[in-house]
């Protein structure tokens, strides 16, 4: 079996962890998805409302510059893209390992999403990560070191679309392993969420 490109072990990871993001909110009870387990802990609707609050902007942002970039034809046959020691610091901080940080409030889920009842929350999940999926899709043949966006973030920031796409998954199985722990203090385990 030939090795798979970045961009494809990225949506590969993109596509097993929405799978078990879905999985885990299907498994507990209306109850266990909106309470919180510490009053200044997220509830899981809260931290998948989060992960739509922070994957939207991105991809707002993502889809004009991708375009932009294929009419321009900035593209690359390499498949091994080096970022600066700003953008890997700021992959790894977003991800599992990364340390605690208080979100900025951009991204913080507002109480009346979070208490979206579970289809209209996983609607909106789908949603964003569809399109999330689509532009990883899109980006493929680009430079994604050279093809840049503005940072949702901090705007003064041009952040290349191949970082963004890494920190967006590895932000994701960073929620992911919260929900799990959080799904495990609930009694609910893995395998009964993979088979809910």
């Amino acid at each position: 079996m030939p090795e798979q490109q970045p961009l494809q072990q990225l949506h590969s990871r993109l596509e097993e962890n929405i799978q078990r993001v879905e999985q885990l909110v299907e498994a507990v009870s209306d109850e266990a998805l909106h309470t919180r387990p510490e009053p200044e802990k997220w509830s899981l609707a809260e931290i998948v409302e989060h992960l739509n609050a922070v994957a939207e902007p991105y991809v707002e942002r993502l889809e004009p510059v991708i375009e932009r970039a294929r009419q321009a034809g900035v593209t690359s046959e390499r498949s091994d893209f080096r970022y600066s020691w700003l953008w890997r610091t700021f992959i790894r901080a977003t991800g599992p390992q990364g340390r605690k940080v208080r979100a900025p409030k951009k991204f913080r889920p507002v109480s009346e999403a979070a208490q979206l009842e579970r289809d209209a929350l996983m609607q909106r999940f789908r949603a964003v990560h569809k399109r999330f999926a689509d532009a990883l899709e899109a980006a493929h043949g680009l430079d994604l070191a050279r093809v840049r966006h503005r940072n949702p973030v901090i705007p003064l920031l041009r952040m290349p679309i191949g970082a963004s796409f890494e920190a967006l998954v590895a932000h994701l199985e960073r929620h992911l392993a919260q929900m799990q722990r959080l799904c495990h203090s609930n009694g609910v385990a893995e395998t009964e969420a993979a088979n809910a």
